[in-house]
């Protein structure tokens, strides 16, 4: 964790102690196997103003997206029940899915599309479709959901993205139904970082799903 926070707030003029008052950790569980400890979502979630999910598969063939938005939304749908406001809740997906399938195709080519939908990686589109499908079902004007949809994730080498106020955006968002909009094979992690953190404060896409990519 150490290690990780000075990742995060790497400066010389910030030290380890002062990082650590960034960050609050909060031990839970939102699996399918170990079951969902929604009580402690609820005050996780209680009194935040955005979620952001970045959940993925890492015992396959079990499913950790589809459960794990389920007891986020449970616990959002508690907090409202008891008069509270919950947070808006942005969760990454993957093109290829839904209505961005001949997005996918454009991105990736038909071939690797089918491939990683139908072979190597079926359960895990299959767990990230089913997200997708709850989502859009439980999704209102009380339960803001917004589903981000990111190209193959890469990493730069010796690559820093600028992430303070005002620099430049390295992502752009895509309608799936855009036939002509720009599209990448692969996309930086920091830059869908970026991404989601703009998503904090813009409501654009509230109750939306939209595709990320590389900008130019």
């Amino acid at each position: 964790m150490d290690k990780l926070l000075l990742e995060l707030f790497k400066s010389d003029e910030i030290t380890l102690e002062q990082s650590r008052k960034h960050l609050t950790v909060v031990k839970g569980s939102c699996g399918a196997k170990d079951g969902s400890d929604v009580g402690g979502l609820v005050n996780l979630l209680s009194g935040a103003d955005v979620c952001l999910s970045f959940l993925g598969m890492v015992k396959p063939p079990e499913w950790a997206v589809r459960p794990g938005c389920e007891s986020i939304l449970k616990a959002m749908q508690t907090i409202l029940e008891a008069g509270g406001m919950p947070p808006k809740f942005v969760s990454m997906s993957s093109i290829c899915l839904s209505e961005s399938a001949a997005q996918g195709a454009r991105a990736w080519g038909s071939c690797v599309k089918c491939l990683s939908l139908k072979v190597m990686l079926k359960n895990v589109f299959l767990d990230m479709q089913a997200a997708e499908d709850f989502l859009m079902d439980m999704r209102s004007e009380q339960l803001k959901v917004v589903i981000v949809r990111a190209s193959i994730l890469g990493d730069k080498k010796k690559y820093t993205c600028d992430f303070s106020p005002g620099a430049p955006r390295k992502y752009c968002f895509t309608d799936a139904d855009d036939k002509t909009g720009r599209v990448t094979f692969t996309i930086d992690r920091q830059h869908v970082a970026q991404a989601f953190l703009d998503l904090v404060e813009d409501s654009t896409y509230d109750n939306c799903q939209i595709s990320v990519f590389d900008a130019k």
